[in-house]
């Protein structure tokens, strides 16, 4: 019956569900002021995050976080998955320019968040893009013999796309040398 209606779908053109975990997100700002650019620079480079993988500080971070529950269910002798939920929660941490700050640098501070901003989500999409495959990877789960096995897989799946996530992260800020590639560069400058 099962086989049915999946070949009756795919013929009708429909295809199962997409994956598409549950996003949260959360941004968290750290207030900077200076007179001039290099007085902002300089509370940036005081007060900005601290990334937890290379223990260094930034302008800006994004953190992502990957959480996944499932169902089980009987398939014959076998333990296969019967539901399967993501959640990816994404927390952003940005500078923001205190309201006393001169106009025309409030300005030009503007133009860099919203760079240093467009940098981050590319962060935040290498999250959700994820969530997205390890909700799709443990839906296609094959049945195993015993549940505990095949919570191990299931696991042992998670961790290693989350992995590649994090080794997509390094990449792209190598690519985009932390979002300078893209704009991303207070005061702007060579």
């Amino acid at each position: 019956m099962t086989r049915w209606l999946s070949i009756a779908a795919l013929a009708l053109g429909l295809s199962p569900a997409a994956a598409e975990p549950l996003v949260k997100r959360n941004v968290v700002h750290y207030d900077v002021s200076g007179a001039s650019a290099q007085e902002i620079r300089a509370e940036m480079d005081r007060l900005g995050p601290i990334d937890e993988t290379t223990k260094r500080r930034f302008d800006a971070t994004t953190r992502w976080n990957v959480k996944w529950t499932y169902r089980y269910r009987n398939v014959g002798q076998d333990c296969a998955i019967a539901r399967v939920s993501v959640t990816v929660d994404v927390t952003t941490t940005m500078p923001r320019l205190k309201p006393d700050s001169p106009v025309g640098l409030a300005r030009t501070f503007s133009e860099y968040t919203d760079k240093l901003r467009e940098h981050e989500e590319g962060h935040a999409q290498n999250g959700i893009e994820i969530g997205k495959r390890i909700e799709a990877a443990i839906r296609d789960m094959q049945p195993h013999p015993t549940c505990d096995a095949l919570s191990r897989a299931t696991n042992a799946l998670g961790d290693r796309l989350i992995k590649e996530a994090n080794q997509m992260d390094v990449e792209y800020d190598a690519r985009t040398q932390h979002g300078r590639t893209q704009g991303a560069r207070f005061p702007a400058g060579p």
